[in-house]
């Protein structure tokens, strides 16, 4: 019986009893050496474009055996490299030059593996495929890395800047903190609690951050006042005028003793008294029948002792004032004859504690 041959690879099977003396030599020559070509064998392919048809034999060298398959030359057209249809693996390195493809196929669409690199084909006995996401290639940029000896090198050929290289070789956070001028205490604020506590405050409008002795806490208002040590003058505190560590509010401001507590503008042009805006504590203004003015306090003294002035507002009139309740006084307006007159504006003012 003569021998067969595998479907594949087209290795010789020799039949019982064949090769009798000479299993040496089929060994050799048929076997072995065909499955060290579809190992590791190499088909050189130069061409411009076209067709390539890949030999086939059983039991001899062919082309299409070998597994390494090395297509170069300069394209004119596209290129097919035409294998057997049969299942197989083959590394396919496409060296060509010229803008066009080289496809891997038996039939079917085929495999196109891209020029410069190298690919990963297996055939099904139908269509070509690459193996994996693209195919398993090596390009001229990767074989460049692998050239690089040193880290170096490595990194410059990607296009890491020198300035972080240095930060790629640094051993250990405290020399890349360096690096970077960011150490701890040195270039940067170091982390604790109360800075939290700060960052948790409300930021309502008018709130300001002080410290309370043991943290940071908003305040506003009087509690702000009281923790910056501003407080605002009492009544008693501005009678008594001593005081160098308050500030003064308009609305007690009247109560210190160089502040007058009235003050205002009679208009009797008409003869009866009537009461001129803008005014101080004047709660209204009547005529006693005797051609006096009664002015009436709004805020009452505290005793009936205080200082009142008065000014007629025309020439060779004096205003005086006459009697002093807590509540009131009088202004009388005479001429410099001392003739009381009835029709005689003034000024009038007071002084004193309230």
């Amino acid at each position: 019986m003569a021998s067969s041959f595998t479907t594949n690879l087209r290795i010789e099977k020799p039949a019982d009893g064949e090769k009798d003396g000479t299993w040496g030599q089929v060994i050799n020559a048929n076997i072995t050496e065909m499955f060290e070509d579809a190992i590791s064998a190499e088909t050189s392919i130069s061409t411009t474009g076209g067709t390539t048809v890949l030999t086939t034999n059983n039991g001899t060298a062919d082309t299409s055996r070998n597994v390494f398959l090395d297509v170069s030359g300069t394209l004119v057209s596209n290129s097919t490299i035409s294998i057997p249809s049969l299942n197989k693996f083959y590394l396919v390195r496409n060296g060509t030059g010229g803008s066009f493809t080289v496809t891997i196929k038996p039939s079917g669409t085929g495999a196109v593996v891209v020029q410069g690199e190298t690919a990963i084909v297996y055939c099904d006995g139908t269509d070509c495929f690459e193996i994996g996401m693209g195919g398993f290639t090596i390009t001229a940029f990767s074989k460049t890395l692998l050239d690089d000896t040193t880290a170096g090198a490595w990194m410059t050929t990607l296009g890491i800047t020198s300035y972080m290289q240095t930060l790629l070789d640094d051993a250990n956070e405290a020399t890349l903190h360096a690096t970077m001028n960011l150490e701890i205490g040195t270039d940067v604020q170091a982390w604790d609690t109360q800075l939290d506590d700060i960052a948790a405050l409300a930021v309502t409008d008018g709130n300001f951050q002080v410290g309370d002795g043991s943290n940071w806490v908003a305040e506003s208002g009087v509690t702000l006042r009281t923790s910056i040590g501003v407080d605002y003058a009492t009544q008693a505190e501005q009678e008594t005028g001593t005081a160098t560590d308050k500030v003064i509010a308009p609305g007690t401001q009247q109560h210190h003793a160089s502040a007058a507590k009235v003050w205002g503008f009679v208009d009797r042009s008409a003869g009866t008294p009537s009461l001129s805006s803008p005014s101080l504590n004047i709660s209204g203004v009547t005529d006693d029948g005797s051609a006096n003015t009664i002015v009436s306090i709004g805020t009452d003294f505290s005793t009936a002792i205080y200082a009142v002035g008065a000014n007629g507002v025309d020439i060779n009139r004096v205003a005086s004032p006459n009697t002093l309740t807590v509540g009131a006084f009088d202004v009388f307006i005479n001429d410099t004859q001392s003739t009381d007159l009835d029709t005689a504006s003034f000024t009038c003012w007071a002084f004193g504690d309230q």
